[in-house]
């Protein structure tokens, strides 16, 4: 008894070719209908397979590459005296569609492999890479596939689109700006920055205020103040909820007021609890900015997301920019939490070390793409998507 596997385009084709090669007593057992071939699910080849088996009826056996079908082919064509047309287009269609397919799967994975490499390089996250190469898969054809620069473009254009570049908006006066964040990412020199910024260098001006809570770390109250006397902004240190709503009340006529929070560890959860306890309602009514390190693993800053969740975020900044020559994981992380970017600092100069996010600012620092920085540059003259809600 001998068991048998058949496919073809239809029922009625696997049955003949079964009947062909068994002998009218073979038994069908089973039927399966699937795609073949084809680019992402799609233009794929309808195959029908029957199993089962036959008595004593040596098995055929199917030519297994591209080269076998051609010499049967050939074989097949020698053999009839006069082949019909259907049949030489049958074949041939075969033959075809099994050249188109594996192209395509070589062109797929040749182009999917090298980004996958490239990504990876950059230290981008697993779940950003799939998204990246499945939306290769879904939006490139196989021309597009083999040209490299095309390709890099697309990939570079789908990253940038991530970077939802969020400005800081006034929705009411004083508009209450809090920024927060873990322990040594350079929190209260980006508060500096930000007044230095709002409230000396850019036009209008504003009139800004600083009010810190951080308490605790040595020299905080210093550092800040010394800062607010340089740019002559008043700096006001609190230690309770009753003191807080105080100054803010005394600072009534102010366009901004940059509240400067205590550093934390994620993992500290109380003091995290305390210190959302102490900003009380003005959580809901600021813009809550939260300082992410570039460097920070992309694993580290999801916790550090999850856990400052409390405090309403509205927005990032990415600190230390400067600090890392690998992008990937905060790319990766932006594309994660869904929360758009508003600024990068790029050292400890205040007021100078502080830019508006853009795309460009991301892209360039991406390497291994076929690009250089002067196509980047070219290429993305206009910003990553910016919605429109506002600016200062």
């Amino acid at each position: 008894m001998s068991f048998f596997v058949e496919t073809g385009s239809s029922d009625k084709e696997v049955i003949e070719s079964v009947k062909r090669k068994y002998g009218e007593e073979a038994k069908i057992v089973s039927r399966r209908e699937y795609k073949k071939g084809g680019l992402l699910g799609f233009f794929g080849k309808k195959v029908v397979e029957l199993t089962g088996y036959a008595a004593n009826q040596a098995v055929q056996k199917e030519p297994q590459n591209i080269e076998e079908k051609k010499n049967l082919l050939l074989k097949a064509l020698q053999k009839k005296s006069s082949p019909t047309l259907q049949d030489v287009v049958r074949e041939l269609r075969l033959l075809r569609n099994d050249i188109q397919t594996k192209k395509a799967e070589k062109e797929d994975n040749t182009a999917t492999e090298r980004v996958r490499g490239i990504l990876e390089s950059n230290e981008c996250a697993p779940n950003f890479i799939a998204d990246i190469l499945e939306r290769m898969r879904a939006a490139l054809t196989l021309e597009e596939l083999a040209n490299a620069k095309t390709v890099d473009l697309c990939v570079l254009r789908w990253i940038a689109e991530i970077i939802e570049v969020q400005e800081l908006s006034i929705k009411h006066k004083p508009q209450i700006i809090i920024v927060v964040g873990p322990t040594g990412v350079g929190k209260t020199t980006t508060i500096a920055k930000l007044a230095a910024l709002y409230g000396v260098t850019r036009k209008p001006v504003k009139k800004a205020r600083i009010i810190t809570i951080d308490n605790y770390r040595i020299g905080a109250n210093e550092q800040i103040q010394t800062y607010g006397d340089i740019m002559n902004i008043p700096v006001q240190s609190v230690e309770s909820k009753e003191e807080l709503g105080a100054v803010i009340q005394r600072f009534n006529n102010a366009d901004m007021i940059f509240i400067d929070t205590i550093g934390k560890s994620p993992h500290d959860y109380t003091h995290l609890g305390e210190m959302r306890s102490l900003l009380g309602d003005y959580c809901t009514s600021a813009m809550v900015l939260l300082c992410i390190s570039a460097p920070t693993k992309f694993s580290d800053a999801m916790h550090i997301i999850q856990q400052y969740s409390i405090f309403d975020i509205n927005t990032i900044i990415v600190t230390k920019f400067d600090e890392t020559t690998r992008v990937g994981s905060i790319l990766s992380f932006i594309h994660e939490s869904g929360k758009g970017v508003s600024f990068l600092t790029t050292g400890q100069k205040v007021p100078s070390d502080i830019e508006e996010v853009s795309a460009k600012s991301f892209l360039s620092r991406l390497s291994g793409f076929s690009l250089q920085d002067e196509d980047i540059r070219s290429t993305f003259e206009v910003e990553a998507k910016s919605p429109d809600k506002g600016s200062v």
